[in-house]
C-alpha cells in the first residue's frame, strides 16, 4: 500500500499547485526520512516521472532527498533519476559520490576535475579506491593535486601511476616503500641502496631485488645482518666479508671451511686449532698454514 501511496504522491504532485506541491512534499519527506528507499524505488518504477519538473522547476523527490537521505539518491541513481538533475536540485556532488555516482557521469554533468577533487577529499574512502583514483587520472586530475586531495599513495600505484611519477610529485622513499612500492622499482628510478636503507627497505628485499652482497656491505648491513637474509657464506666471502667477521656472526669453521675459506685465514682470523681439527683440517694443513707445534700439542 505504501508503494502505492507514494505513486500516487507523484501523480498528484506533477499536476498540482503550489500549495498542494508543498503538502505532498512534506508528505514525501516523512517517508523518505525514515529510509524508505524501496518506496521511492517502487514509485520510480512505476509511469511517474521522477525528474519531470514541478515548482520551481524542482521535483517532489529532490526536495525530499534534500533532507541528506543517502538511501535515496542510491535508489534514485540506480533507478536512471539522471545526476545532472540531481546537481540542478541542489545535491551535492560529495552526496553524489557517497551514493556512488560515477565520476565519468560527474563529469558529462558539468563538475570540474577540481569540484570532484574538493568533494572526494570529503570522503575519504574514495581516495583510497585505485579504481576511483584511476577515473579522476584519466578526466585529467593531476598526481601532485591527487595528492594533495589525500588521495593515498597505495590507491596511486594501484591506479597506474609510476613510481618516478611519484618521486616527481614529491613523494618520499619511505612513503612508496610502506605502500608496496618494489624495491627493484626504485631501483630503477635511481634509488641508492643506502638511500633504500634509510628508507626502511629490508636486507632480504634488497637481496631479492638483485642488489649484490658487496654493495649491501658497502652500504654499512652488517654481516650478521645478511647471513639472517639469507646471504651464503660463500658469497659473503666473495664480497669480501672477513673470516673473523664470519666467525663474530657465528659461522663455524667446518661452514667456512665448505664455503672456501682458507686455513690460514681463519687461523689469523682467531678459529683454534682444536675446532679446526674438529672440522678435518689435517696436521699437516695445520702447520703449512702456520700453526705452532705448540698448539698442535695442546
Amino acid at each position: 500500500m505504501l508503494a502505492v501511496r507514494v505513486s500516487l504522491t507523484f501523480a498528484l504532485v506533477l499536476a498540482a499547485p503550489a500549495p498542494v506541491f508543498a503538502d505532498v512534499v512534506d508528505d514525501l519527506l516523512a517517508m523518505t526520512k525514515g529510509g524508505a528507499a524501496s518506496e521511492v524505488r517502487a514509485a520510480i518504477a512505476t509511469d511517474v516521472d521522477p525528474s519531470a519538473r514541478v515548482e520551481h522547476g524542482r521535483t517532489p523527490i529532490h526536495v525530499a532527498w534534500g533532507s541528506s537521505e543517502l538511501s535515496v539518491i542510491k535508489a534514485a541513481l540506480e533507478d536512471g533519476v539522471s545526476v545532472s538533475s540531481l546537481l540542478g536540485d541542489g545535491v551535492s556532488v560529495s552526496s553524489l559520490l557517497k551514493a556512488g555516482a560515477s565520476v565519468s557521469s560527474l563529469l558529462k554533468a558539468g563538475v570540474s576535475v577540481s569540484s570532484l577533487l574538493e568533494a572526494a577529499a570529503s570522503v575519504s574512502s574514495l581516495l583510497g579506491d585505485g579504481a576511483f583514483v584511476s577515473s579522476l587520472l584519466e578526466a585529467g586530475a593531476s598526481v601532485s593535486s591527487l595528492l594533495e586531495a589525500g588521495a593515498s599513495v597505495s590507491s596511486l600505484l594501484e591506479a597506474g601511476v609510476s613510481v618516478s611519477s611519484l618521486r616527481e610529485a614529491g613523494v618520499s622513499v619511505s612513503s612508496l616503500l610502506e605502500a608496496g612500492a618494489s624495491v627493484s622499482s626504485l631501483r630503477e628510478v635511481g634509488m641508492s641502496v643506502s638511500s633504500l636503507l634509510k628508507a626502511g627497505a629490508s636486507v632480504s628485499s634488497l637481496l631479492k631485488a638483485g642488489v649484490s652482497v658487496s654493495s649491501l656491505l658497502k652500504a654499512g648491513v652488517s654481516v650478521s645482518s645478511l647471513l639472517r637474509a639469507g646471504a651464503s657464506v660463500s658469497s659473503l666471502l666473495r664480497a669480501g666479508a672477513t673470516s673473523e667477521s664470519l666467525l663474530e656472526a657465528g659461522v663455524s669453521v667446518s661452514s667456512l671451511l665448505k664455503a672456501g675459506a682458507f686455513v690460514s685465514s681463519l687461523l689469523g682470523a682467531g678459529a683454534s686449532v682444536s675446532s679446526l681439527q674438529e672440522a678435518g683440517v689435517s696436521v699437516s694443513s695445520l702447520l703449512e698454514a702456520g700453526a705452532s707445534v705448540s698448539s698442535l700439542r695442546e
